[in-house]
Order: structure tokens, then C-alpha cells, then sequence
């Protein structure tokens, strides 16, 4: 798992449920962050967890904006397994049910 970055990562952000496995690739003393409610990530080797609850940041509009700022300029990416029309939502909550998806389901309106 630390194949590319020998030390670890300085910090891991898991909004897909698997910071529990993937906390073997932060550094001793590195941050993780989850956005996925209820789920429990053990700190150990001195990693500080923080479960965030993302609806909470739905009025916080700059810091949106700031999100979205830096996702148009390629700091930021997201990783998204399909993209859908809206009028397909039912497929995109049966993808979703069946699990193994490597990212997001992205809706476009």
C-alpha cells in the first residue's frame, strides 16, 4: 500500500467507508477524515480521526465555492466511477446498492 510513498501520507480523507483499510497508508502521526456517517476509524500509531458530517457544510457557501475553486483549477479531484443523467437516478441508487464501485455516481441536471 506504500508502494508510491515509502513514509505514508500526511493525511487521508475517506468519504467512501474504507478509511478503516485505508489507514495503513497514513503516516505515523498523520490525519484522517471521514465523511461517512457512523463509520469508526481506530486511531492508532498517533493518527488523529475526525468523522465530519458533510450536510452540516450545506449553507457554508464559501467554503463551497472554495471546494469547487480548487476542483476547476486540478488541486482538487474526485474520483468518479459513472456519470448520469438525472433521469436516471433509479440506476444510479442500484449501482450504488451493489457496492464495488471505485468512486463517485455523479448526476448531472
Amino acid at each position: 500500500m506504500r508502494k508510491e510513498i515509502p513514509d505514508g501520507v500526511d493525511g487521508l480523507v475517506d468519504t467512501a467507508g474504507i478509511a478503516a483499510l485505508a489507514i495503513r497508508a497514513v503516516r505515523d502521526g498523520g490525519h484522517v477524515a471521514t465523511s461517512v456517517g457512523g463509520v469508526q476509524v481506530p486511531g492508532e500509531r498517533g493518527i488523529e480521526t475526525r468523522n465530519t458530517f458533510v450536510p452540516q457544510y450545506a449553507r457554508e457557501h464559501a467554503k463551497l465555492d472554495r471546494l469547487r475553486e480548487l476542483t476547476e483549477k486540478g488541486s482538487l479531484t474526485a474520483r468518479v466511477a459513472r456519470t448520469l443523467p438525472v433521469q436516471q437516478a433509479p440506476e444510479a441508487h442500484r449501482l450504488l446498492e451493489a457496492g464495488g464501485l471505485r468512486g463517485r455516481v455523479v448526476l448531472t441536471f
